[in-house]
């Protein structure tokens, strides 16, 4: 016999003493109890029921791709049943069904999302009160917490996208209404009445909250007149966490932290915000000055831009020497990302000696590809001058050494840089193939970190090493990839490589408008930076486009043709782009 027993939430108690009562006289009774959490009976099994599954990626798009989602078939089902003539498509399913969280419930009252717990003032004949209204069903289950329940779900609703248990007892109590010790457990309750939902993350649990129970506890925190307490005790808690990840990002450990920055992300954005809203200039610098590395690693350039032009922007007091860093730090970010910057940003202000040292190197690195040598030359490494200067000896020695070393601290970043510098090293001594072989060797580990400016880099190394080969194909598709990659992370120095390898590969292939639209856009770039190789290689490609047309008496800097290529996208030279640094070979 199977008994079900639907909607236990608001009599767990008496349900789980009639349940105990009835297996001991019949045991070969089933019973099936749906709510909000487990009865905590001998042999019972919890099954969790999920959201439904919902479309987030922007490449789910057609009412035929986005009905393979539940979420979507049930809220078109209750939109044609009230609006005859209501069509699917993807701007309105979508949104309803990722901001509802793939609730059943919330996707049957769906009526308008300005106001999520204004929804279906009024329901279908019979419908109970409490089910007509999205609020009403959270209103109800909030009734049914403790007390000390209640506090930790609103504070929790501080997190952007959930927590870890540390992160809920720092923010959470405060010795008053809730002690430390007495967070332990509380999460794990709420998960159990389903209103927090366990997520894991590499190394550690992880709560959050659907995004309808977040807004509706962000309500509550703001009536019990502790939103600005709550947000600093976030704000204060997650500037630590990560300055203490910042050095660990360069060592054995470096895999572990990233994956941990990435889960906090969201959240350590939403600290730099309150950070600049109080005006909290020391706080805002420290938050900048620790994510700086982890920004350039994982690629995400306009954002780090962004944010050190909102922490500069505070004028408050704060320390000369944070403040020296995060100048630094924004130069080479600006000029990655292609904006003029103020490149002799002076670095001795910055007081510890191995802040001053990455500070130098970064800038180093990012002047050389910009062009400015000279300055450059006061900062640099030993490798990246030999390899402009062509001093293949020195090369060789110092970027094996470079590899021995960062392999024997375990930085997989620096593994990847040496390998990049090895992998030019052979293109330049024509080993084509040993090229090939390193540009993939460094390719695995570039991707498996996430390290998006290098993988850009080396696909385009792989699309130099086909162009040189005569295959125009696997030339095309690499450059490509790796311009695509560039472009999305805003990686303008990287976008332009690969569209010079382009139009390199789209000459040789007999594709001259192409060929000219892109040395076009990457010559005029060139120009307003003042990138000397970049003009010069420029203004010779063209050159020889006009001459396979039978131009021969055309200046190359002028022409009408102005097709618009697929890859059409304007560039700037940037780093690795000289003809010392591997730039693919001008044989005509």
């Amino acid at each position: 016999m199977l008994l079900v027993l639907d909607n236990c939430k608001h009599v767990v108690d008496d349900v789980a003493a009639l349940s105990e009562r009835l297996l001991r006289a019949a045991p070969r009774v089933r019973i099936l109890a749906t709510g909000q959490e487990p009865l905590r009976l001998a042999g019972e099994s919890v099954w969790p029921v999920p959201p439904l599954e919902s479309p987030h990626s922007p490449g789910d798009h057609g009412p035929a791709a986005l009905r393979r989602f539940s979420a979507v078939r049930l809220f078109e089902a209750r939109a044609a049943a009230a609006v005859p003539g209501f069509a699917v498509d993807a701007a309105n399913a979508r949104a309803v069904c990722r901001r509802l969280d793939g609730v059943p419930l919330a996707l049957e009252l769906a009526e308008r999302l300005d106001d999520r717990f204004r929804l279906l003032s009024s329901g279908h004949c019979g419908t109970p009160a409490r089910q007509r209204t999205l609020r009403a069903m959270i209103d109800w289950s909030w009734e049914l917490l403790s007390g000390p329940e209640r506090v930790v779900l609103r504070r929790l609703a501080a997190h952007h996208e959930g927590c870890t248990l540390e992160a809920a007892e720092e923010v959470c109590a405060d010795g008053a209404d809730v002690a430390p010790e007495d967070v332990l457990g509380l999460p794990a309750r709420l998960v159990d009445r389903s209103m927090v939902v366990r997520a894991a993350s590499p190394g550690r649990t992880r709560y959050r909250l659907l995004e309808s129970v977040a807004a509706y506890a962000l309500k509550r925190l703001e009536e019990a007149g502790e939103t600005e307490r709550v947000r600093l005790r976030h704000l204060t808690f997650h500037t630590a966490p990560a300055e203490r990840a910042e050095p660990r990002l360069r060592g054995s450990d470096q895999r572990r932290r990233l994956g941990r920055l990435d889960a906090e992300h969201a959240d350590l954005r939403g600290a730099l915000e309150e950070a600049v809203r109080r005006r909290d200039a020391g706080l805002a610098l420290r938050l900048v000055n620790a994510l700086a590395w982890y920004w350039y690693l994982r690629g995400r350039i306009g954002e780090g831009r962004r944010a050190f032009a909102m922490a500069l922007g505070v004028r408050a007091a704060a320390s000369a020497a944070a403040r020296a860093r995060t100048e630094a730090w924004r130069t080479g970010l600006d000029l990655l990302g292609e904006r003029a910057a103020d490149v002799r940003t002076p670095s001795e202000a910055i007081a510890d000696p191995g802040e001053r040292a990455r500070a130098e190197w970064f800038l180093s690195d990012v002047l050389l590809g910009a062009g400015d040598l000279d300055h450059s030359r006061d900062l640099a490494t030993e490798a990246n001058h030999a390899l402009v200067r062509g001093d293949l000896g020195t090369l060789e020695r110092s970027g094996q050494e470079s590899l021995a070393i960062f392999e024997e601290l375990g930085d997989r970043w620096g593994q990847v840089r040496a390998v990049e510098l090895l992998a030019r090293l052979a293109e330049i001594r024509s080993d084509h193939r040993g090229s090939a072989d390193l540009c993939r060797a460094g390719l695995r580990p570039a991707e498996e970190l996430g390290l998006w400016l290098q993988v850009s880099l080396l696909r385009s190394g792989l699309g130099r090493i086909a162009l040189l080969a005569g295959d125009h194909a696997a030339s095309h598709r690499h450059h490509e990839s790796g311009r695509a990659l560039a472009a999305e992370h805003g990686y303008r120095p990287g976008e332009a490589f690969a569209l010079t390898g382009l139009a390199l590969t789209a000459r040789r292939a007999g594709r001259l408008d192409d060929a000219e639209v892109c040395m076009r856009d990457a010559l005029a770039r060139a120009r307003e930076v003042g990138y000397a190789p970049g003009i010069a290689l420029g203004l010779a490609e063209l050159g020889f486009t006009a001459e396979q047309r039978g131009e021969t008496r055309r200046r190359p800097g002028n022409s009408t043709r102005r097709p618009s290529p697929s890859h059409g996208t304007s560039a700037t030279p940037g780093r690795s782009r000289s003809p010392s640094k591997g730039w693919p070979a001008r044989r005509r």
